[in-house]
C-alpha cells in the first residue's frame, strides 16, 4: 500500500512538473526591438601589440559589403572574459546593423590590477578601431557593460567620446549590474555628453555587485532625466533576474531576459541614438511606459513580470545583501556620492 501511495505520488509530482514546464514557456516575437534583425555575423580575432599580445579582442560585423556601421564596445564581467558567454547577445546586436567589438582582458592574475586592466581596455580598443576603420562608423558610439565592464563603462566612456572625440552623432551608455567605478574623477564624469543616452539596469535578485553603484551611476552621469532611465527586471515563477542574466550562450537558446530585456533595450537604445527611431525610443527611454515595460505573456496566458522603471533610483536593500557592498573601502566612489536613504518605495509602472 505504501509503495502505490508513492509511486502514485511520484506520477503526480511528474505531471505537475510537466504541466508547469509547459504553462510557462513562451514563443520568442517575430519581428520588431526583441526579435533577431536581418544581418548574419562575422568575426575576426585581433591579437594586440606590445605588453597585452596574450589578449585578444574580438570583432564582430554584419557580414555583407555595406556601408560603415556604428560601433559597439561591449566590456564584459569579471569571471567572462571571452564571447562564448554573450555569443546570443552580441549576435543580436549585430543583427542590427552594429559592430560589436569585445575586448578581452585577463583578472585572474594577481599582478595584473585595476589599471593595467583599464589601459588593456584602452590599448586594445585603439588597436580595433584601427583594423575596423573602413567599415566602421567612430561618429556613432555605444557601449555596454556587465559587472566589472559596468564598472568600467565610464572611465572607458571618457576616453572614446572625449580624448578620441568619437560619438558626435549619437552616443549611448548601457551599464548592467556595474560593480565599482574606477579612473574617473568627477570633472571627467562632467565631461561627458549630455546629451548621450543612459540605461541603467539592475536585476531583483542581485546578490553580488550594490545596487548604489548603479544608483550613484544614475544621478552622476551628466545627462538629463529625459535621456536615461533607471531599469530593474523583476523575476517570475518561472525566471529569476540575477547578475548572470546577461550571459546569453546561444541565439537559439535564448530565455525572455536575453531577448525582450537585453536584446529588445540594447537594440532599440541604438537604433534611437544612431537613428533617431522614435518607437525604439519609447522601448529603451521610455519612462515605464507600456511598450518598454511590457514583456509579453506566457504560455498559459499569464503576463510575464513587467519592468520596473524609476527616475528617481532608492536602493531598498540593506548593504549585507551584496557581496561587493558600497561601503567597501576600495569603492572610490564613496567620497564623491552619498547614497540616496530609501524612505518610500518611488518606482513606478507608466507614466
Amino acid at each position: 500500500m505504501q509503495r502505490n501511495l508513492f509511486t502514485a505520488a511520484c506520477h503526480g509530482l511528474i505531471f505537475l512538473t510537466f504541466l508547469t514546464a509547459h504553462s510557462f514557456r513562451w514563443s520568442p516575437i517575430k519581428s520588431g526591438f526583441g526579435s533577431h534583425g536581418e544581418f548574419a555575423a562575422a568575426c575576426d580575432t585581433l591579437i594586440p601589440a606590445g605588453f597585452v599580445k596574450k589578449y585578444p579582442v574580438f570583432l564582430f560585423y554584419p557580414d555583407d559589403n555595406g556601408a560603415h556601421y556604428p560601433v559597439i564596445f561591449f566590456i564584459h564581467g569579471f569571471q567572462w572574459p571571452v564571447p562564448d558567454y554573450y555569443q546570443g547577445y552580441i549576435q543580436h546586436l549585430v543583427s542590427h546593423g552594429n559592430i560589436v567589438v569585445f575586448p578581452s582582458y585577463i583578472l585572474f592574475r594577481p599582478t595584473i590590477n585595476n589599471r593595467r586592466r583599464y589601459n588593456l581596455l584602452f590599448s586594445s580598443i585603439e588597436e580595433a578601431m584601427t583594423l575596423l576603420r573602413h567599415r566602421s562608423d567612430t561618429s556613432r558610439v555605444g557601449l555596454i557593460g556587465h559587472s566589472y565592464g559596468g564598472g568600467a563603462v565610464p572611465s572607458v566612456a571618457h576616453q572614446v567620446l572625449i580624448k578620441k572625440g568619437w560619438g558626435k552623432n549619437g552616443s549611448f551608455l548601457h551599464i548592467i549590474a556595474p560593480w565599482y567605478v574606477h579612473y574617473i574623477s568627477p570633472r571627467e564624469m562632467a565631461e561627458l555628453p549630455r546629451e548621450m543616452r543612459v540605461v541603467i539596469q539592475v536585476f531583483e535578485e542581485e546578490r553580488f555587485n550594490d545596487w548604489r553603484m548603479a544608483e550613484d551611476l544614475y544621478y552622476s552621469l551628466p545627462v538629463s532625466e529625459k535621456c536615461k532611465d533607471f531599469i530593474i527586471v523583476n523575476s517570475d515563477s518561472a525566471l529569476k533576474a540575477k547578475h548572470i542574466s546577461p550571459l546569453w550562450y546561444e541565439s537559439n537558446n535564448a530565455d525572455i531576459i536575453d531577448t525582450m530585456v537585453h536584446g529588445r533595450i540594447s537594440a532599440a537604445l541604438a537604433s534611437y541614438t544612431f537613428t533617431g527611431d522614435t518607437i525604439a525610443g519609447r522601448i529603451a527611454l521610455g519612462g515605464g511606459v507600456e511598450e518598454q515595460v511590457f514583456l509579453g505573456y506566457w504560455q498559459n496566458g499569464r503576463p510575464i513580470a513587467q519592468l520596473r522603471v524609476t527616475d528617481r533610483p532608492v536602493t531598498p536593500y540593506h548593504y549585507e545583501k551584496y557581496l561587493f557592498k558600497w561601503r567597501r573601502p576600495w569603492n572610490p566612489r564613496r567620497k564623491y556620492y552619498k547614497p540616496v536613504e530609501r524612505a518610500r518605495s518611488i518606482y513606478k509602472q507608466a507614466k
